[in-house]
This record gives structure tokens, sequence and C-alpha cells, in this order.
């Protein structure tokens, strides 16, 4: 599996991580590419929650932003 991250959005008090998985079946060697999301909220320099996301609409959607 290989994750690149595309861009990285400062809420203040959380992150949302938009990127792209790549991964390939062990048995059958099909690659399948797909986006990835990760909400992440910190306090006190400590991640308290983490969210993960398929899709960068559905995540930009329940940090409150719009594409």
């Amino acid at each position: 599996m290989e994750a690149s991250e595309t861009e990285l959005i400062d809420l203040g008090d959380a992150v949302l991580r938009l990127g792209r998985l790549r991964v390939t079946g062990q048995a059958s060697g099909v690659e399948m590419e797909s986006e990835f999301a990760q909400h992440v909220v910190m306090r006190d320099g400590l991640i308290v929650s983490s969210r993960d996301y398929l899709s960068h609409a559905e995540a930009l959607e329940a940090a409150g932003l719009s594409e």
C-alpha cells in the first residue's frame, strides 16, 4: 500500500489531510487507486480524535468546508 498526501488544511484545533491510496492485490496483482482523507482533532498538542474518509468531498463536508 502506498499513501501520498496531496493537501493539508489547517482548521485551527484540527487538520484535514487529503491524499491518494494505491494498493495492489497480493494474489491477483490488481491495482486500485482511491482518495482518502483524515480529520484529526488536537488539544494541548495531543491527538484527541481521528476520523478517516474515503472521499475528499465527504471529509470537506464533515469539516464544514466545500470544494
